[in-house]
């Protein structure tokens, strides 16, 4: 099956949030994982 290029690029940008939301979660679950371990060594 065909796809137009600009079919193809619309639907790569329209991923681009999807995987930004990803890796921001990801990023704040090891930051906050990060914390409590620099908490509990302080302690």
């Amino acid at each position: 099956m065909y796809y137009s290029e600009t079919k193809v690029i619309m639907d790569g940008l329209a991923h681009v949030p999807i995987l930004i939301f990803i890796v921001n979660f990801v990023k704040v679950k090891f930051e906050s994982i990060a914390a409590k371990v620099v908490k509990e060594k302080a302690e």
